[in-house]
């Protein structure tokens, strides 16, 4: 089965195995990130990684009691949403082999002749093998790879710094990656995923000592709950994380939490509490000089402005946005102000009708609209946006917007190399920096890093 993972360079396949004991064994197989896939004389390899899950067998009630139960030690969970415990360390020393499409079918033989000092062929399929023992080719990497190199999809460099550093014995790279594999699972909608990783994280942070972790952890395991649906579990966290960041006096995740819990409000259609919370993150994010962030606060009080049917405020809200953007030279405001107009202009027929050009129709789900690759949309537009009276027309708005920031670092108006490389190496330099994240305004910074009108939260590099 194939395991779904977002882009399109990650390849990762679980194979069914015996049943002993009470459980079915599975092997789960994944191509090395930033390798050269090689050919010759037909056949086809890439350097992979495997390594070896069991899933407890269970009847009827048992499948429906595991639904409420956290998996414990290593696990991963299998295409089907099902927990699988992780058996052993992942193997390194794997190719997967195969035959191009039409090409006669290969057996051992020949695949040994290829690589006589393979200690293991195992056949997948007719034209797919795993070939073990070819250490020479595929040793793992000792150290986290440097962030210039990191492919774009950020959960194929999360998943490898991970395995690095459970390898090295890292906990405080271990912590980090787990932590960015959570909220991109949450990003991406799959809220129980992203809660194991999450909570895994918490009892590491947590054993370490160290409450300026657990707070980074802490909001984001709260957004994750109410992505997996569960919006009473994610209140009590996020008003934890709110106290323990006031504790610590930690003003960056103050701010956080609280725009986060802005967000859960919104989903929960209480447009009043969400917008005290957005009210108080807009006056820490003015305390800090994060004007990127008191843009997107301000775009996200005019949905629930907009919610409440106050379309002065909401109107207001969205101009304020605009302005701030403008000042950055964000090329987002250009695109803001002509949803803004609609909406002003009493748009929601076009949007009921389907009619908006240009506008994407976001997924139903707690979750469902937040995208990109470095900023989410709020959580809570979603819910919000399907009865389409105005808050769904602005929700599109500032989806489709942090769509238009992700195209446009694929290749259009970005910094040149030698800038991009630059912001990423002074990120990697700084304490706040996860290998990937940021965890001050919690942008993945390798895409951030290409749009010319971004800027570190703490001024360590500007716009340009």
């Amino acid at each position: 089965m194939p395991e779904p993972i977002p882009g399109t360079n990650h390849l990762v396949l679980w194979v069914r195995g015996d049943t002993a004991d009470g459980y079915r064994h599975w092997q789960r197989i994944g191509n090395v990130a930033n390798t050269v896939i090689e050919h010759q004389d037909g056949l086809w390899w890439t350097p992979a990684t495997t390594l070896r899950a069991r899933q407890r067998i269970q009847g009827f009630f048992g499948k429906l009691l595991s639904r409420f139960r956290q998996p414990t030690g290593k696990h991963w969970f299998l295409p089907t949403g099902e927990a699988a415990e992780q058996m052993d360390e992942r193997q390194v020393d794997v190719l997967l082999v195969w035959v191009e499409q039409g090409a006669a079918a290969v057996d051992e033989s020949r695949i040994r002749g290829q690589w006589p000092q393979a200690t293991r062929v195992d056949r997948l399929s007719n034209n797919l093998y795993l070939v073990s023992g070819i250490a020479p080719l595929t040793e793992a990497p000792t150290s986290e790879p440097d962030p210039i190199t990191l492919q774009r999809d950020p959960r194929d460099a999360a998943e490898q710094m991970l395995a690095i550093a459970r390898q090295s014995r890292d906990e405080s790279k271990e912590l980090a990656a787990l932590t960015d594999l959570g909220i991109l699972l949450t990003r991406a909608g799959s809220g129980k995923p992203a809660l194991a990783y999450l909570e895994e994280a918490l009892a590491l942070a947590h054993k370490m000592g160290n409450p300026v972790l657990e707070n980074d952890v802490i909001g984001n395991l709260g957004l994750a709950a109410l992505v997996a649906g569960q919006p009473a579990r994610a209140l009590e966290l996020l008003n934890r994380g709110l106290e323990q960041a006031r504790a610590t006096g930690d003003r960056f995740t103050e701010k956080a939490v609280h725009e986060k819990l802005g967000e859960t409000y919104g989903a929960l259609r209480d447009a009043g509490r969400s917008l005290v919370h957005y009210e108080q993150a807009l006056a820490l994010a003015k305390e800090l000089g994060d004007r990127p962030h008191q843009a997107d606060l301000l775009w996200y009080q005019a949905i629930q402005y907009a919610a409440l049917n106050q379309r002065d405020q909401a109107v207001a809200r969205g101009e304020a946005a605009i302005e701030v953007l403008r000042s950055l030279n964000n090329p987002q405001a250009g695109w803001l102000a002509g949803h803004l107009q609609t909406y002003r202009a009493g748009g929601d027929s076009q949007l009921r009708s389907g009619t908006q050009p240009g506008t994407p129709r976001p997924s139903s789900g707690f979750g469902s609209q937040v995208v990109g690759s470095w900023a989410p949309a709020p959580v809570g537009a979603s819910s919000a946006s399907q009865d389409a009276r105005g808050p769904g027309l602005l929700t599109m708005a500032i989806s489709s917007a942090k769509s238009m920031a992700k195209f446009l670092a694929s290749g259009l108006k970005t910094v040149s190399p030698m800038m991009h490389q630059k912001r990423v190496r002074t990120c990697a330099a700084c304490e706040h920096h996860t290998g990937l994240r940021c965890k001050l305004c919690g942008c993945f910074t390798n895409t951030k890093a290409w749009l010319p009108h971004e800027n570190c939260p703490i001024g360590k590099w500007p716009a340009r």
